[in-house]
């Protein structure tokens, strides 16, 4: 009985630990949210009485809503959203591809301006310098650098090849440097 007797104190202080909110506590705490709400009853409950039931009761409503005419009609709207769909893929098909074209380009004009033959330098620096007309900032900043890169790292530059680094001197989005284009 001793074992009895020992182990009900500890059951009785765990049981006071687990305590759950009742709902008279949750009502007390959101007594604001309870009160909008029961506004809200009350308000429908009233207006609710003020109108007549809408009730589509006749025979032309109830064929509109149980046949053709709503299929056809759902059928409409599924076909925009399916049409909406294709559209929105296929301009980011497009994008995607023009992107892809665009860097394949800029991959090959860089690596003909990386090559040890003076004329594909000359031929590189001109696609090099096409291609930022159509670069967005981070391309453009990017084919920038790498062409900075080519010129000063190239020992073997012929002055044809440096009348060309003018080509990249181009202002940037925004730059006006008095130059014309």
């Amino acid at each position: 009985m001793s074992n009895n007797q020992s182990s009900r104190p500890v059951e009785a202080a765990n049981f006071e630990d687990r305590y759950t909110p009742t709902l008279w506590d949750y009502l007390k705490a959101n007594y604001k949210l309870v009160l909008i709400g029961l506004g809200l009853l009350i308000a429908g409950a009233v207006i609710g009485r003020m109108f007549p039931p809408f009730v589509l009761d006749s025979d032309f409503w109830r064929d509109f809503f149980t046949g053709p005419p709503i299929a056809g009609l759902f059928a409409v709207i599924a076909a925009f959203v399916a049409f909406s769909t294709a559209r929105s893929g296929n301009r980011t098909a497009r994008k995607h591809a023009e992107e892809e074209e665009w860097w394949n380009r800029a991959e090959w004009g860089i690596g003909l301006a990386l090559s040890k033959e003076e004329q594909e330098k000359l031929v590189g620096l001109k696609a090099i310098s096409v291609l930022l007309d159509g670069a967005d900032k981070r391309e453009d900043a990017l084919i920038r650098e790498v062409a900075e890169e080519i010129l000063l790292h190239n020992t073997a530059v012929d002055n044809s090849t440096q009348k060309d680094e003018n080509l990249l001197n181009r202002p940037q989005d925004g730059e006006d440097h008095g130059q014309e284009h």
